[in-house]
Formats: C-alpha cells, sequence, structure tokens
C-alpha cells in the first residue's frame, strides 16, 4: 500500500461525510463495549474457578492433615513409655478457649496422664516458624492451667515428616522432643546427652 501525500490526504479529508465518521466512531465504540463486557465475563469466570480450586485444595490440605494428626497419634503413646511416662489419654484437634469465648489455641495432638500433658504439633514439613509458634502455644497453654488450677506439668514435642538435622536441633534446645517418620513408624529422636526436657 502506498503513503498518501500530504496533498492527497487533504483532498481525502474534505470528502469525508460527518455522518458516516461519527457512525464509524459508534460503531467502534460499541465493538469496544462488548469486547470489554465479554472480558469483564472471563475475568469474573476465572475468579470463581480461582476460588474453586483455592477451596477444593483447602480441603485436600485438610484431609491430609487429619490423616497425619491420626498416624501419629495412634503411635506417639507407646514410644513415651521409654522415657517414664505413660499417657493414657489421647484428644486430636483439642481446642483451649478464653474465658470471653474466644479461641486460644488448637492442638493437633494431646496426650495426658495423671502428671503430665504433652501438646504435639504435627507437620508434613516442619520450619522454624512451627517451633517458635509451638514454644508460644505451650505458654498459653500453661497460662490457661494456672488460670484453672490445673497444676499438670506440660510438656511440648514436635512431629515432622520432613524436618532437617538443624530444625530438630533447634527444638530440642527448647526442650521439645522430636518425632519422625521412619517408613511406615515414627521415631522418637534420638536424644543427645546434653538434651533436657521442656516443662512448661
Amino acid at each position: 500500500m502506498e503513503t498518501m501525500k500530504f496533498e492527497q490526504a487533504t483532498d481525502w479529508g474534505k470528502s469525508l461525510d460527518g455522518r458516516a465518521v461519527w457512525a464509524a466512531l459508534m460503531e467502534s465504540r460499541a465493538n469496544f463495549d462488548r469486547l470489554s463486557a465479554k472480558t469483564d465475563e472471563q475475568i469474573r469466570q476465572l475468579t470463581e474457578d480461582v476460588k474453586e480450586v483455592s477451596k477444593n485444595v483447602g480441603g485436600v490440605g485438610n484431609s491430609l492433615g487429619n490423616i497425619m494428626e491420626g498416624i501419629y497419634t495412634a503411635k506417639i503413646c507407646p514410644k513415651f513409655n521409654a522415657f517414664g511416662y505413660t499417657f493414657t489419654k489421647v484428644a486430636n484437634g483439642l481446642v483451649y478457649y478464653r474465658d470471653d469465648g474466644k479461641m486460644l489455641c488448637e492442638i493437633d495432638a494431646f496426650l495426658e496422664n495423671g502428671d503430665f500433658v504433652m501438646a504435639v504439633e504435627v507437620k508434613s514439613k516442619c520450619e522454624m516458624k512451627d517451633i517458635n509458634d509451638h514454644l508460644k502455644r505451650l505458654e498459653k497453654i500453661r497460662l490457661y492451667f494456672d488460670q484453672h488450677g490445673d497444676k499438670r506439668k506440660i510438656l511440648g514435642c514436635i512431629a515432622a515428616c520432613l524436618i532437617t538435622n538443624k530444625l530438630i536441633k533447634a527444638a530440642e534446645d527448647n526442650g521439645l522432643y522430636v518425632i519422625v517418620q521412619t517408613g511406615e513408624n515414627v521415631e522418637i529422636v534420638e536424644k543427645p546427652g546434653e538434651f533436657k526436657e521442656g516443662v512448661w
């Protein structure tokens, strides 16, 4: 296509019908509005799809968490017999509430006997944040017990499918027992000579 010269463009502009130009502009605007509406609908549908996928993935995550808690708690109690604790009661997903009705904390697995309780945090992959959060949780439980006249001693434990040696050491340095998965079984990580269990 040849480039239009200035004189040709001027002559062409003089021949334009104002009504035809206006009609063309209105048609272009109508086309734009239709395209915009279609795009908005596609964005809305995509947003709904993302929400649905997120909900489904969250449900899978919750189910996996429940399965893991069940696997660990079914095998934890006998493991602690070797440490002199005979836990006779286990609760999964135990929730403590403050006196004002607001949730204080949730515990994945809660083991009890007459003198001790053990709060177990179960993770598929343990991070340092999980250890710190569990230490704060243990403090909250101790405060709750004190406020309600419960004199039992509280122990803490992290149970994880994946946990690095560095994080095992960090947990143990803070007095937490660590339980790891070994094949189809779970084991308490062998304690170093200097390990001192935390009692809250």
